[in-house]
């Protein structure tokens, strides 16, 4: 189900002029909450800043949209003025004779259907980029006295990578040099004397021509025969008479048939003796094993077999998934920036074709998908990284998988984020958190828990 942001806390904004060149951004923090006035922790969403100039309604002369993901507290930074422009340029604005307001707008979704949060008044600080073209600065006044150095403050909460500056403008074409002087142009050499020909040869004499042959005379075209008629079809035969129905043979002696002693239990001969087939009890398949008649008891969630624990069974029950008893060590997904073709298959069955697409068009090592693909865990080796639906799965039974896990020299399942195979966009793949069940996509950059599955 979306959040929808009803509020948002505004930091303050940060511009810093570093002796005659202003930075061309200013830094801006906002707490993302829902309508809950709970923190949004770890969620990708779109950002949209407008610049308006004289007064809160007045005309927007600068705007810009960002991506961006909160933190654990809620928390996002942006770089103002390196965002993606949609309207106007940044270094055009006039800080210095007009006032300036900002609106923000936060699409929770992390796309772009945005809802307006509040516009507030900006004051002294962002002016520091007017400084920068100032002609006639003011005397510097006497310096200070040094203030006692205070006590180092908490180390803040990392900010997420600046956005990459603009390219800068390209330097003018030097002039084109002066062509030098065409060089002299050497003599032509003399032409050589051509040889002289040798005498033609003399043509052979041409045999004579022996005398044709008379054509013969063509003879006459013979005449048609006449075709024959058609005979008659013959009469169809008598049919013959039918023969005595046999007599009736004899009845056979009747057979013995044991009684069973349990309900719903059968019999079968082996050739030599009648043999019970004790019911199951609980949901089985009845097959022949061996040329033996025996039912096979279904597939339970939270069995541990085939090398891990079973958390999706197919209409059979008897065919299915089971995970690792174990998390592989934690992995960024891989090949940010690039769309892996097929990986982006998501309901159950599709996560080992996932695996196989991501191996083939992303080759870096120590990813998601690498680790599992390479996984021998209980001597198997065909293990993959589950798609967005069968690691939903595995969230769903979590509770009966870590018990078997545990009971079987495993581990339980973190309350942290875990990859999936199943790919978001170029940039992005899809996630799971298995304290809160949300379902979303982070950074493929970034490092998230990983568990592999295997089909039996």
């Amino acid at each position: 189900m979306k959040k929808l942001i009803l509020t948002t806390l505004l930091s303050c904004l940060i511009a810093t002029v570093v002796l005659a060149q202003a930075p061309h951004t200013f830094s801006y923090q906002t707490v993302v909450r829902d309508n809950n006035w709970q923190v949004m922790q770890n969620q990708s969403v779109g950002v949209q800043v407008a610049i308006i100039e004289d007064n809160a309604s007045g005309t927007i002369v600068y705007e810009e949209e960002h991506i961006a993901t909160t933190n654990d507290i809620g928390l996002i930074n942006l770089a103002v003025g390196g965002g993606t422009v949609t309207q106007g340029t940044f270094a055009n604005i006039d800080w210095g004779q007009h006032l300036y307001f900002m609106k923000i707008s936060v699409d929770v979704s992390g796309g772009t259907n945005f809802v307006q949060m509040g516009t507030t008044q900006l004051r002294s600080v962002p002016y520091a980029l007017f400084a920068e073209t100032a002609n006639n600065p003011g005397p510097q006044g006497p310096i200070g006295l040094t203030g006692n150095t205070g006590a180092q403050g908490i180390q803040g909460i990392q900010g997420l990578p600046g956005d990459t500056g603009a390219v800068g403008p390209q330097g003018p074409i030097g002039l084109t040099g002066n062509t030098g002087p065409q060089g002299i142009q050497g003599l032509t050499g003399n032409t050589g004397l051509q040889g002289i020909q040798g005498i033609q040869g003399l043509p052979g004499d041409t045999g004579a021509v022996g005398p044709q042959g008379p054509i013969g005379l063509t003879g006459n075209t013979g005449l048609q025969g006449i075709q024959g008629i058609q005979g008659l079809p013959g009469d169809t035969g008598a049919v013959g008479p039918q023969g005595p129905i046999g007599n009736t043979g004899a009845t056979g002696a009747q057979g013995t048939f044991p009684n069973g002693t349990t309900a719903g239990e059968m019999m079968y001969w082996d050739g030599t003796n009648w043999l019970a087939v004790i019911p199951p009890t609980g949901n089985a398949s009845f097959k022949f094993v061996n040329g033996v008649p025996v039912w096979v008891e279904d597939v339970q969630i939270g069995d541990f077999r085939d090398g891990g624990i079973v958390f999706w069974v197919d209409g059979t029950g008897q065919h299915g998934l089971v995970c690792d008893i174990n998390d592989l060590v934690i992995s960024t997904w891989g090949c940010y920036g690039t769309t892996i073709s097929g990986a982006d298959g998501t309901v159950i069955g599709t996560g080992s074709q996932n695996t196989t697409d991501i191996l083939a068009g992303c080759t870096a090592a120590n990813t998601a998908a690498d680790r599992c693909a390479n996984s021998t865990a209980q001597s198997y080796s065909d293990w993959f990284l589950p798609s967005k639906d069968e690691l939903n799965q595995m969230y769903t039974n979590s509770a009966a998988i870590d018990s078997t896990a545990i009971a079987n020299g495993g581990s339980a399942f973190t309350t942290n984020y875990y990859w999936s195979s199943s790919e978001y966009s170029n940039n992005w793949s899809r996630i799971l958190h298995f304290n809160s069940g949300y379902q979303g996509w982070d950074s493929k950059a970034w490092n998230n828990y990983v568990r592999a599955v295997r089909a039996f």
